[in-house]
């Protein structure tokens, strides 16, 4: 284990010799041992709306031995989040809904009571690219008469979610106001 160990012997003699014995002067320190971190996500980048899962894989670095345990904290853009917990070297984080920009993602192994703390970034960042749109858009009636009062529906759609912001509707080039989403 980590910490001075006193270490002594002893001879018990023979026939021809005493018995002698003797102490180690100071003890024997057993010191942590180092590890490495490496992080990675689940894939190299996403989409909004899509889910990742970051990984962090801590080993001992020799002479060290043994599996690290103990936990993780990942740091999404500098905030820490709940601490993971380290299983077989392992600790995962899963999240959902990453706004579309490139994040900076870092953990640390907190070490413990055999190993000490290490540490890893992700080059260049995790990306989340915007999620695809789809739009819809009607008319009612279709066809009309003049002088007939007309609807104009949009309906903006994605796989990543439900959109939100302003559609701007422009008949013959002339844009309208704006109009949010609902």
């Amino acid at each position: 284990s980590v910490g001075n160990h006193p270490v002594t012997v002893s001879y018990a003699g023979d026939t021809n010799y005493n018995a002698t014995s003797g102490t180690l002067a100071g003890g024997h320190t057993v010191n942590h041992a180092p590890t490495r971190m490496t992080l990675g996500a689940s894939s190299p980048s996403s989409t909004f709306g899509a889910q990742v899962t970051f990984t962090a894989d801590v080993i001992a670095v020799a002479p060290g031995v043994g599996t690290p345990t103990g936990s993780v904290i990942f740091s999404l853009d500098g905030s820490p989040q709940p601490a993971q917990p380290l299983v077989s070297g392992r600790a995962t984080l899963t999240l959902d809904a990453l706004a579309a920009k490139t994040h900076a993602v870092t953990a640390l192994y907190t070490g413990d009571s055999a190993f000490l703390q290490s540490s890893d970034g992700l080059s260049g960042g995790y990306t989340v690219q915007a999620a695809n749109t789809a739009l819809a858009l009607t008319a009612e009636p279709d066809p009309s008469r003049l002088g007939d009062e007309v609807t104009f529906r949009a309906e903006v759609t994605s796989v990543g979610g439900v959109p939100t912001g302003n559609v701007v509707f422009a008949v013959e080039g002339n844009a309208l106001p704006s109009v949010p989403l609902v």
